[in-house]
């Protein structure tokens, strides 16, 4: 009975190995190790869905994280630049105090129009971010810009 206990076992940790690297169990991104301040600071990222005609980066720097989008036809640019820090849980108010400090995390606090916003990281490697929306759920993919 124990030998085949230890085979269903053995079977179901290789299934789960070959499964996890081809994105089935993607949600076990959010037990990744948290992204440190130092990760994102003097980094541009563009969405994966920009293209000619609208174009959509994130910047940060030291204390700012600055969204901006760019109109192709037009040439128009828009950015909104915002206070941010990281935390790994979501703060019931803004703490200012931790702008532009080595906060580490699992979520970009930023404080926009008035309103706590807490976008989760999903996943961040040296050539991509991954961010789940705080207001709609969805997740949105930027790539590093050189």
């Amino acid at each position: 009975m124990k030998k085949q206990f230890t085979v269903v076992v053995c079977m179901f940790v290789s299934v789960i190995s070959m499964l996890s690297p081809l994105g089935v169990f993607a949600q076990t991104t959010n037990a990744s190790q948290p992204v440190c301040w130092n990760d994102l600071r003097n980094t541009r990222w563009v969405n994966v869905l920009s293209n000619q005609h609208k174009r959509w980066t994130l910047e940060f720097t030291d204390m700012m994280m600055t969204n901006t989008y760019f109109y192709g036809k037009s040439g128009n640019s828009y950015p909104k630049t915002y206070k941010f820090y990281l935390s790994d849980k979501i703060p019931t108010a803004f703490e200012n105090n931790k702008v532009g400090k080595k906060t580490s995390g699992h979520y970009i606090i930023s404080l926009i129009d008035d309103e706590l916003v807490s976008n989760q990281i999903l996943s961040l490697t040296a050539n991509e971010l991954r961010i789940r929306l705080a207001h709609s759920g969805d997740t949105l993919v930027f790539v590093r810009e050189q």
